[in-house]
C-alpha cells in the first residue's frame, strides 16, 4: 500500500507578491454613470455575446449556458446520445439524437 504525502500550505505572503486590491470590479451602476459622463467603458463579457458580421438566422444557447439547467441532467442526456450513437453504429442504422 503506498503511503499518502501530506503537503500543507501556507498563508503568508511571498516576497513580490502583490496583494489583492479591493473595489477595482465595475457594477452595471458604475457602468451606467461612466458611460453617461462619456468616459468610454466596455465589459469583458461584451465580446464573447458579440459576433460581429454574424449574418446567420441561427441565434440559438448551448445547453449549457441556459439558465437553471442541471449539469448533471446534461451529462446523462450527453450518455444517452452516445449510447444511442454508439447502438446506431453497431447496428448500422440511423437514429434521431435530438427527439425534441
Amino acid at each position: 500500500m503506498k503511503k499518502c504525502r501530506i503537503n500543507f500550505c501556507s498563508a503568508l505572503r511571498r516576497e513580490g507578491e502583490q496583494i489583492v486590491q479591493n473595489g477595482l470590479a465595475l457594477t452595471p451602476a458604475d457602468v451606467l454613470r461612466s458611460a453617461e459622463a462619456g468616459v468610454p467603458v466596455n465589459s469583458m463579457m461584451a465580446s464573447s455575446s458579440f459576433s460581429d458580421g454574424h449574418t446567420g438566422s441561427d441565434f440559438t444557447i448551448n445547453p449549457e449556458d441556459r439558465r437553471g439547467v442541471d449539469i448533471g441532467h446534461l451529462w446523462q442526456e450527453q450518455m444517452d446520445s452516445r449510447r444511442k450513437f454508439r447502438d446506431a453504429h453497431a447496428q448500422g442504422t440511423a437514429v434521431d439524437l435530438n427527439p425534441n
